[in-house]
Formats: C-alpha cells, sequence, structure tokens
C-alpha cells in the first residue's frame, strides 16, 4: 500500500506508484465547425465558428478562381507543398500585421462561437493589400491550430516523464478547403 500512495519521482527509477498530473498527449488537430458568415458593412465580412478543443483560428479573403485577378491568392492557388512559395496555405490565412492582414481569434473553449471580421485582401506575394470592395465575391479561408503546445508547456506541475510537444496541431489544407465550401461565396 505505501508504494502504490508514493510518488514515482522518477520513470526510470520509481520510488512509488502515483504519478500526479498526467497527460495525455492531444495528436489530433482541431475541427472547425462553421456557424454562419455574413457581410457587417459594404468592406467587412465576418465568420462565425467553433473549435472542438481551445486554439487560435486565423481567416483570410481570397478570390474565387475563375473571377480574380493574379494579384491575390484565389481557391484554386492554395497550395501546402512549399512554404517558401506564394499562396502557401498556412502563412497566407495568418496575414500580417503589417499589412493589417492579421485576423485571429483565440478560441479558449470549445464548442462556443468567436467571430472573425475580415476588411482587407492580401496581395499574393505579401507585398501590400487592398480593403475589400462592396458586391464583390470573395472566399473565406480559415486556419486553426490547438493549444496544447501552450497548455503543456505552461502546466504548473507537469509529470515526471514530461516531454515539451515541438508544435501545436494544425488544420491540414484539406480542412481549409473543406471549411471554405462550406462559408461558400461572400459579398
Amino acid at each position: 500500500q505505501d508504494y502504490v500512495a508514493a510518488q514515482v519521482v522518477s520513470a526510470g527509477s520509481p520510488l512509488g506508484g502515483m504519478t500526479q498530473h498526467v497527460w495525455v498527449v492531444d495528436t489530433t488537430p482541431p475541427s472547425m465547425i462553421f456557424v454562419s458568415a455574413e457581410a457587417l458593412s459594404s468592406n467587412t465580412l465576418q465568420v462565425t465558428l467553433q473549435l472542438d478543443e481551445p486554439g487560435t483560428i486565423w481567416c483570410q479573403a481570397g478570390e474565387q478562381a475563375h473571377v480574380g485577378s493574379s494579384t491575390y491568392c484565389n481557391d484554386g492557388d492554395l497550395q501546402d507543398a512549399n512554404a517558401a512559395n506564394p499562396c502557401f496555405f498556412e502563412n497566407f490565412i495568418k496575414g500580417s500585421s503589417t499589412d493589417n492582414t492579421l485576423f485571429r481569434v483565440e478560441a479558449s473553449t470549445a464548442f462556443r462561437d468567436v467571430d472573425i471580421e475580415v476588411n482587407t485582401i492580401w496581395e499574393r506575394d505579401g507585398s501590400g493589400h487592398a480593403s475589400l470592395t462592396a458586391e464583390y465575391a470573395y472566399m473565406l479561408f480559415c486556419f486553426a491550430e490547438d493549444d496544447w503546445k501552450i497548455q503543456a508547456d505552461s502546466a504548473a506541475s507537469p509529470s515526471v516523464s514530461y516531454s515539451a510537444p515541438s508544435h501545436p496541431m494544425k488544420v491540414s489544407l484539406a480542412d481549409v478547403n473543406s471549411l471554405k465550401s462550406a462559408i461558400g461565396v461572400q459579398t
């Protein structure tokens, strides 16, 4: 009975069988859940989303492939092959605070509505931006990653066998495209 109640202390040479603060490693990215989308004004679109776990969501406006110019990323341009090339989905959607294209919200509670307002479109080469145009058809692309790394690294008392996660779990380009289809064209 003493062994069961004693702390492990070291995973390699346990002094007991009790391990407090055990965390199960999060190995799945968050799921983005579409709630609604609407135009708030002539140059601002809003999308309401939920995550199935705490995380961060970013959104970005893009053009439709058959309508737009070559200045902006469109729904046929997003790629996940090379982060150094234009329209790499994660970099593009996360935007840039320098270009006023950073549209992010923290979803600190699972299954709670969060709103993201988008009012500019980022140039595909990251060199500039433009305000959204009234009555123009845009696609909204959203990206999410969970807060697992933040939560695990800042735990008050991690397990004795704790190993820091290397990165948060992130949605895939397929997830981005699936949500884009659910949101549909916004004007």
